[in-house]
């Protein structure tokens, strides 16, 4: 078992940071085979390795996608230019951060930051930790958020609008009503790959009209 592997599951998370990372590990792990699952957005994989600086001309596309988690996981871990910000973010707006100096240079680095500025009382100046506070919601934002959507998007295909039920409305009287929870996409794919399969539908069919997945997040 490799340390990454371990890392995930001794560190469960519920908020968009664990499924940041759990997503991310997951490109990783298909675009170097060491799990069943297809890329499905080549398009996304590739167009965003070339807007990170990944050289594509002529590599594989596991190979693209697997530089680009390594890059990806770097600006979450080291202190570094925050590639994830300097690659989405219009550059009137990183303008506006850089005078505010609150641009992150790691998430990791600015959640330690902020624990040492508060838990150990080393700084009492508002200000201060106001601007560590925005450092922190922006790391949040562009690798919790955006580098979740990144590699969901690679490995699951990018969404499209759809109209759907929502609430109690999305359950259907008769059917095995199944929930899902959208923090956790490999699990998802896994639980309604399963449901989709001849076995499963049969046997819900013997229990009434068939089934049905509904998808339900918590906040926070």
């Amino acid at each position: 078992m490799s340390r990454e592997i371990c890392f995930e599951r001794r560190r469960p998370e519920r908020r968009n940071t664990g499924r940041a990372r759990e997503t991310i590990l997951a490109l990783k792990w298909a675009a170097q085979g060491k799990i069943d699952l297809p890329i499905l957005s080549a398009q996304k994989a590739l167009a965003t390795a070339k807007a990170f600086g990944i050289e594509t001309e002529g590599r594989a596309l596991n190979a693209s996608s697997s530089t680009w988690r390594t890059r990806c996981s770097t600006t979450c871990r080291e202190p570094n230019d925050f590639k994830t910000i300097a690659v989405c973010v219009p550059p009137e707006r990183r303008q506006v951060w850089e005078a505010l100096d609150i641009i992150p240079i790691s998430a990791y680095h600015e959640v330690f930051e902020a624990l040492r500025q508060t838990d150990r009382c080393v700084d009492g100046d508002w200000e201060s930790v106001v601007r560590q506070y925005l450092r922190c919601g922006l790391a949040f934002a562009f690798s919790g958020v955006v580098g979740a959507n990144i590699a969901t998007d690679c490995l699951f295909g990018v969404g499209d609008r759809a109209t759907a039920k929502v609430n109690l409305g999305a359950l259907e009287k008769g059917y095995v009503n199944i929930a899902v929870h959208r923090r956790l996409p490999l699990l998802v794919s896994q639980i309604v790959e399963v449901g989709r399969s001849e076995e499963m539908v049969a046997l819900a069919r013997a229990k009434g009209k068939g089934s049905r997945f509904t998808g339900f997040a918590v906040p926070g």
